[in-house]
């Protein structure tokens, strides 16, 4: 169907071309004739010069508004013969200058129609021609052979008939030969628009991002993966130097490497901020892009979102280091919590039955206020070491939160910060040990008070997730750089100069019990979020509502 219109269209524009052609041709012959002052009058010339103009126009409308331009081919072609056969008759001479115009009818009759226009153009142009020989010899025509000899114009008629059919032989062969050609070239323009199309559906299906660079390492295509990886569009992308996505350590060693002697491909896995703002770990591949001449002439990189492949093995990494710690701890609380036992015991017999008073006194209250301390501190290791498997039930998380909050509220700590509570009305129950959760909520509320001295507001925001709940704490305080972070859950790695540093590893080690996820997003001087996602009672069907707030990991840092 596209083919047809196609050569419809084609066939349209090439008649308008032989309107064009015939003013430009007759134009300068009649005015040549006029010069020559052949047998025909200036009144006769200027009216043929007239008719060429009205014939051309006329056919210019026709090939426009005409739905068949076949049927204007056929037109043209009785128009031009008629014409030229008039101006043959009217010139009186078989070797008129206008006897070589058949020879161009002939010729667009072939280039438009192929064979048939050939033969039929052939043939009429030999049978105007011969008719107008034969009219004359019957007397019709008044022509005077003048001093010409009759060998002369007979062998001039048939050098001119041997013309029209060599002109018509040709012209036929050549344009079936363009035909071909052309159906040729239509049938490798297909088939390259359906490799075209192969490839970019190919490229386009790959679930890996891929993009082009030139020598500059300026971005100059990429696929659909790759805009949804980097959350860029193509638009904004492309002209861009490549280290908006592989970041500019990635690009320094792309333009650095030399891919002559390099026979793999360069690897190489980095951070990069996609156009949220948020850390994406890649990992990308880069190879160079070869023209035919096998000259590099630009870079072919693909790359892959590892940011949760790479969470999972800090996890496997933190859970291996948690549990080697822990069976260091364990060991040592051990050792020490009897000592300590005896000690404190001591000492509290010794208070008891000396009676001592001032700094002595003061001092045995020190040592034993320091055993209790020393005591909570080894119960934490000892619980942190062997942890006991949580009880699950349906909670209301909600009224868990509140019970923490109340207790907060007549904390001294907390006089000089604010608690904004965000929360949808109706809350689904997840799957918790009431006492284990009260507990992390306490101590990411204490974090977050010891985090704003200097005040600020704590932001706490539940939403549902397909499966579960998500709670994030949100605060104001001095944040944490990166290694802070990959610290955070690590025993003894607290940041502030009270307490133990065993507070979040216990929380990571509580929610890790209640198969849920937490994950902390945190930038110097900007504030610290921590996400909790705890499994639900029951699960929630996807909606866009829940879509919206479904469980972020984030990157650390």
């Amino acid at each position: 169907m596209n083919r047809s219109i196609k050569a419809v269209s084609e066939l349209r524009n090439k008649l308008l071309w032989i309107v064009i052609l015939r003013v430009v041709v007759l134009t300068p012959v009649l005015a040549f004739a006029a010069i020559l002052r052949t047998q025909l009058s200036v009144e006769l010339l200027w009216i043929f010069w007239i008719a060429i103009y009205v014939l051309s126009f006329t056919h210019f409308l026709l090939v426009r508004f005409l739905r068949n331009p076949i049927l204007d081919f056929y037109l043209q072609l009785l128009t031009d013969l008629s014409f030229l056969t008039l101006l043959i008759y009217q010139s009186a001479d078989f070797n008129s200058i206008f006897v070589p115009l058949y020879l161009l009818v002939i010729t667009y009759a072939c280039v438009l129609h192929h064979r048939r226009g050939g033969i039929l153009a052939t043939l009429l142009s030999i049978l105007c021609y011969v008719g107008i020989i034969s009219l004359s010899y019957l007397g019709w025509i008044p022509f005077q052979p003048s001093s010409q000899a009759f060998k002369e114009i007979a062998l001039r008629i048939v050098l001119n008939l041997m013309g029209f059919v060599g002109v018509g032989y040709l012209g036929i062969h050549l344009s079936e030969r363009l035909q071909l050609m052309g159906v040729e070239l239509g049938k490798r323009e297909d088939s390259l628009a359906e490799l075209q199309a192969l490839h970019n559906n190919i490229v386009n299906s790959i679930r890996s991002g891929l993009f082009t660079a030139d020598l500059a390492g300026n971005i100059t295509s990429l696929n659909p993966a790759a805009e949804e990886i980097t959350r860029y569009s193509a638009a904004h992308l492309v002209g861009k130097p490549c280290s908006v996505i592989i970041g500019e350590s990635g690009l320094r060693r792309l333009l650095r490497t030399d891919f002559t002697r390099l026979r793999r491909a360069l690897r190489n896995e980095v951070w990069s901020r996609d156009a949220v703002g948020r850390w994406r770990y890649l990992g990308f591949s880069a190879s160079p892009l070869l023209s035919q001449a096998d000259r590099i002439i630009g870079f072919t990189v693909s790359f892959q979102d590892l940011t949760q492949i790479r969470k999972l093995e800090e996890e496997v990494r933190l859970k291996d280091k948690m549990a080697a710690i822990g069976n260091l701890v364990a060991g040592i609380a051990h050792e020490l919590r009897n000592p300590l036992g005896s000690i404190a015991g001591s000492v509290q017999v010794l208070k008891s039955d000396l009676e001592l008073s001032g700094d002595r006194a003061r001092l045995l209250d020190i040592v034993l206020q320091e055993s209790d301390r020393l005591n909570k501190i080894i119960e934490d290791l000892l619980c942190y070491a062997k942890p006991r498997d949580p009880i699950l039930m349906p909670v209301a998380l909600d009224r868990l939160l509140d019970e923490t909050l109340q207790l907060a509220q007549n904390d001294p700590r907390f006089t000089s910060s604010r608690i904004q509570v965000e929360k949808p009305n109706n809350l689904y129950p997840c799957l918790a040990n009431p006492d284990q959760i009260k507990q992390v909520f306490w101590n990411l509320i204490t974090n977050a008070a010891k985090a704003m001295p200097q005040g600020g507001e704590l932001r706490i925001r539940i939403t549902h997730a397909q499966h579960y709940l998500r709670i994030a704490f949100r605060d104001e305080g001095v944040g944490m750089t990166r290694e802070e972070c990959n610290r955070l859950f690590q025993p003894f790695a607290g940041g502030f100069t009270k307490g133990a540093g065993l507070g979040m590893a216990i929380v990571y080690q509580i929610v890790q019990g209640h198969r849920g996820k937490i994950a902390v997003r945190s930038r110097k001087n900007h504030g610290t979020t921590i996400i909790l996602a705890l499994p639900l009672a029951r699960p929630v069907s996807e909606s866009p509502e829940f879509q919206s707030d479904a469980v972020a990991s984030g990157k650390r840092g």
